[in-house]
């Protein structure tokens, strides 16, 4: 195993490993930040999954463009061009939305904070509670 690497392996190890911690101890608040970086290590923006639950499209140059409309289909400011900030708010919003009634993000995005569950491997236990009633 080369230097870079080995390198790379002790991030993402170590990523894990305080990701774990937050999850376990229910401190999703706090946690937010270390799962995004396990999700930076994971590149999990460029994956097929992600891209299609936002409509994005490769552009013909470089970078990507939702063909989804709409201010609140997004949560990041620069979300309908850049797959990746709109993961870290998407991810920083369901840790931290302790919203209980339907404009929670779990119940605003049921699809995005499922795959972002089962992807990440996050704890249902650790979301904030919600109940929504539209679903």
């Amino acid at each position: 195993m080369n230097s870079l690497s080995h390198l790379n392996f002790l991030k993402l190890t170590l990523s894990i490993f305080l990701f774990f911690i937050f999850a376990l101890s229910g401190k999703a608040e706090t946690g937010y930040k270390t799962v995004i970086l396990w999700a930076h290590d994971l590149q999990i923006w460029e994956e097929p999954q992600w891209l299609n639950l936002l409509h994005y499209k490769k552009n013909l140059l470089s970078g990507y463009t939702s063909q989804a409309d709409g201010k609140k289909f997004f949560l990041d400011p620069d979300g309908k061009f850049d797959p990746e900030k709109e993961l870290d708010s998407n991810i920083k919003k369901l840790l931290t939305d302790v919203t209980r009634s339907d404009t929670n993000y779990q119940c605003r995005f049921p699809a995005r904070a499922k795959w972002l569950v089962k992807r990440l491997r996050i704890r249902t236990g650790s979301l904030p509670a919600v109940k929504c009633a539209k679903l």
